[in-house]
C-alpha cells in the first residue's frame, strides 16, 4: 500500500505503508540476531571475568596471582604471602582454656579435637535446704534462705481466696459457739420467726404439772382436754353453779364431791381463787380484754338484753328486746320474795315442808348387757359434754350362761367436766355384788371414758375379784 500527500499545491512522492505482518517478520529478524543481542547467561558469564591483563603468575601490586595446574601458589612464592591461612590441621601451639570467676574450669584445645571444659560453679554460702522466702543477687544466685514471718503474709480480701475455706466452725478455730443444726431441735437452742417470736411448736404444752402454752376456749361445753378456760368460761361456769345452789337441788355426798372436784379444776397459778389480771400481766384473761373492760364506762349499756336466753329443762326462752320481762309465777307450795339488796337483787325461793320436788327427767342413752372388755365400746346417743350435769351408769347382777338378771343394781356418776379434762384416763368403777353387815364384796371395773364413748379393759374378765368380775355387766347409760 502506497500513500502521498498535497502541500502547497504540489504533491508529495508516494511512500509505502507498512504492513502488519511486515512490521513483525522485521521485529522477529532483529531479535534473532546473535551479534547485536547477548542471553543473560551470556552476560553474567561477562561480569564475572577479569581482564587477562589483571591476572599474573608473579606478585604484582593490584593483581591477581594465578595458581597452578595443582591449585597452588607458584613455588617462587615464600615468605611473602602474608596473614593467616584459610584452614588448618591444628594449632602450632596449644591452648589452655580457663574459666574464672562463679565458674571455674580449664581444658587444653589446639584445634585437632573439641575440647570439654568440666565447670565448677562456686558455693553461695547458703545451707543446702527448702526455704519459703529467699534472697537472690542481680544474677540470680540464691545468697539466703528464711521461714515466713506474720509481716511476709499479705492482707488479701475474702473473695481472692478461691479454696482452703473452712466450712465448719471448728474449721475457724470456733469451740463456743452453737451449731446452726442445734436450732429448733432437741435439746438445742429455740429459733425465732419472722416476728422475732419463738414458734409454738417449740414451746412445751402445759399440763396439770408444768407451765407451758394452752389455746384460751371461751365455750363452757367443750370437750377439749388441751385447751384452758377463759375467765368469761369460768364466770358462765360458776354462775351455773351458784343458779343450781338457788335451786334448793339437794345431792348425794358423793355429787357434791364430783362437782368440786370439776371447780377445782379451774383454779389457776393463784391458788383456790383465780389469779387477778391486769394490763401488764394474763392470767384466765388476756392483758388485751382486761384493757378493754377498763376501758368501758361505769354505767355503761350493752345493747342487748339482761337476759338474752332463759333455760328452763330443756326448753330455751329468747328475750326478744332490751325491755322483755321475765315474770316467775310462784305455783302450789312455793313462795318467791323478792331481796334487794345493795349491790344485786335476789328472789328467795320457800318451799313447804311437805312440798316435793320433782326432778328432771333422766333420758335413756343407751340399754344393753356389757362385761366392757377392751375390744367393746359402748356409744351413748348423747355426748357427754351435751348432757345436763353428766352420764348414769347403771350396772346389775349377770349369771353366765342365764343372762342379766334385774337384781343387784348400782349406779356411777361421770361428770360432764370428766371427759373434758380427763378423756380417754382410765376409770375405776367399784360396783358391790353382795353385801352383809359384815362382809361387802365388790367388782372394779375398768373404764375408758371419752366425750361421745366408753371403751372397756381386759382385766374386766380376768377375775380380779374372785368369781366376782363375770357376775356384773353395764345395762343402762341415763342422762342426768
Amino acid at each position: 500500500m502506497f500513500t502521498r500527500t498535497r502541500k502547497a499545491g504540489s504533491w508529495t512522492s508516494w511512500k509505502q505503508l507498512e504492513t502488519t505482518a511486515g512490521a513483525q517478520e522485521k521485529v522477529d529478524a532483529h531479535a534473532a540476531d546473535s551479534e547485536k543481542h547477548i542471553t543473560a547467561a551470556e552476560r553474567n558469564a561477562w561480569n564475572n571475568k577479569f581482564d587477562s591483563s589483571e591476572v599474573v603468575t608473579s606478585a604484582a601490586a593490584n593483581k591477581v596471582l594465578k595458581l597452578n595446574a595443582s591449585g597452588k601458589l607458584p613455588a617462587s612464592i615464600t615468605g611473602n604471602a602474608d596473614g593467616n591461612a584459610a584452614t588448618a590441621t591444628k594449632l602450632q601451639t596449644a591452648r589452655t582454656l580457663s574459666l574464672s570467676g562463679d565458674v571455674t574450669g580449664s581444658a587444653s584445645f589446639d584445634g585437632s579435637a573439641n575440647a570439654n571444659i568440666s565447670a565448677t560453679l562456686a558455693n553461695s554460702g547458703v545451707t543446702p535446704g527448702t526455704y519459703p522466702k529467699v534472697t537472690v543477687d542481680a544474677k540470680g544466685r540464691v545468697t539466703g534462705g528464711q521461714s515466713l514471718s506474720a509481716s511476709d503474709i499479705p492482707n488479701l480480701d475474702w473473695s481472692k481466696i478461691t479454696s482452703g475455706k473452712p466450712t465448719t466452725l471448728s474449721g475457724y478455730g470456733i469451740t463456743d459457739a452453737i451449731p446452726a443444726i442445734q436450732k429448733g431441735a432437741a435439746n438445742g437452742v429455740a429459733s425465732l420467726d419472722g416476728n422475732t417470736k419463738v414458734p409454738t411448736a417449740q414451746l412445751p404444752a402445759a399440763s396439770t404439772s408444768a407451765a407451758g402454752i394452752a389455746q384460751l376456749n371461751d365455750a363452757t361445753n367443750s370437750t377439749s382436754t388441751t385447751q384452758a378456760a377463759t375467765a368469761n368460761a369460768v364466770k358462765k361456769a360458776f354462775d351455773r353453779a351458784v343458779s343450781a345452789e338457788n335451786n334448793a337441788k339437794s345431792y348425794t355426798d358423793t355429787e357434791v364431791g364430783e362437782a368440786m372436784l370439776a371447780l377445782s379444776l379451774h383454779a389457776g397459778s393463784g391458788g383456790d381463787a383465780h389469779p387477778a389480771v391486769t394490763s401488764s400481766m394474763a392470767g384466765f384473761m388476756t392483758p388485751e380484754q382486761k384493757a378493754k373492760l377498763d376501758g368501758i364506762a361505769a354505767g355503761a349499756e350493752v345493747n342487748q338484753a339482761a337476759f338474752s336466753r332463759v333455760r328452763v329443762g330443756q326448753n330455751v326462752v329468747t328475750a326478744r328486746g332490751k325491755t322483755d320481762e321475765l315474770e316467775l309465777i310462784p305455783g302450789s307450795g312455793i313462795t318467791l320474795t323478792p331481796v334487794d339488796l345493795t349491790d344485786k337483787r335476789l328472789i328467795h325461793i320457800q318451799v313447804k315442808d311437805d312440798f316435793i320436788l320433782q326432778p328432771l327427767p333422766m333420758n335413756g342413752l343407751w340399754v344393753g348387757s356389757m362385761y366392757l372388755q377392751a375390744s367393746q365400746t359402748v356409744t351413748p346417743s348423747k355426748p357427754l359434754s351435751q348432757c345436763r350435769n353428766g352420764w348414769v351408769l347403771v350396772w346389775s347382777d349377770y349369771d353366765p350362761g342365764v343372762g342379766a338378771n334385774d337384781a343387784d343394781f348400782h349406779v356411777t356418776l361421770i361428770p360432764k367436766k370428766y371427759g373434758e379434762v380427763y378423756a380417754g384416763k382410765i376409770f375405776f368403777a367399784m360396783v358391790p355384788v353382795y353385801a352383809t353387815a359384815s362382809t361387802v364384796d365388790y367388782v372394779i371395773k375398768k373404764l375408758y371414758i371419752y366425750n361421745d364413748r366408753i371403751v372397756g379393759h381386759d382385766d374386766n374378765m380376768s377375775g380380779n375379784d374372785g368369781n366376782n368380775a363375770f357376775d356384773v355387766v353395764l345395762r343402762n347409760i341415763w342422762e342426768w
